[in-house]
């Protein structure tokens, strides 16, 4: 026989297990999204901490200072850590709690394979990697109370052939580029000649006036 007060017990059991999945469902859409964003902010951190880092020992504005850091050896950033990279990296949401940690480390060559470095700088290859744990909420309920998410850029300093920033082109012109009145031109970087002039004519480059082109920044 069966007996009436057993009706409907399957109904419970169904209702529970979906009730499981749901939270599970939702938990993920929920927790999933999270994550998704605290991944997108920890790789702006180490793109930004790297390049800080690759652009100090650039410039040779590593070496001294409260921002300085040495390039012999990996780092840990401290979570007030006056290092360049640190800086900019908790500048950008990461490094400023326990529960983040950002390295730098100096890789050479074998970090950035295929690509042409440059020579005369103490490195050339900075790695910086942001991790940082997160704690789930919906996802926690049925299991995973936390996880990390963890992101790594590299910059590095690159051997590259640079066109020449002005170049005159005509045989025999005169005054093929002439700057007239008060415009400046600056060049920054590019190869050691910054102006090439192709030309027979001993004016086919000419500035009148206080008209100027600043080569302080120019060259490699």
């Amino acid at each position: 026989m069966r007996f009436k007060e057993e009706d409907g017990q399957a109904v419970i059991i169904v209702a529970l297990a979906m009730s499981i999945f749901l939270i599970g469902a939702i938990g993920l859409g929920i927790d999933g999204s999270h994550l998704y964003s605290q991944r997108q902010m920890a790789q702006t951190a180490a793109d930004a901490a790297v390049t800080a880092g690759m652009m100090s020992v650039f410039n040779s504005t590593n070496t001294s200072g409260a921002a300085a850091f040495s390039t012999s050896g990996s780092f840990t950033c401290g979570t007030s850590d006056a290092k360049t990279p640190c800086v900019y990296a908790r500048n950008n949401g990461f490094g400023g709690s326990a529960s983040d940690t950002v390295t730098i480390d100096f890789p050479g060559a074998s970090g950035a394979p295929g690509v042409s470095l440059a020579t005369g700088y103490p490195v050339n290859v900075v790695r910086a990697t942001v991790s940082r744990n997160v704690n789930t909420f919906l996802v926690a309920m049925i299991g995973q109370t936390a996880t990390t998410v963890q992101a790594t850029a590299t910059a590095a300093i690159v051997s590259v052939v640079s066109p020449v920033p002005i170049l005159v082109t005509h045989p025999t012109m005169a005054s093929s580029l002439s700057l007239q009145g008060t415009p400046s031109i600056k060049i920054c970087g590019g190869p050691s000649r910054s102006i090439q002039v192709n030309s027979t004519s001993t004016t086919a480059a000419s500035t009148g006036g206080n008209s100027s082109i600043d080569l302080s920044h120019a060259g490699p």
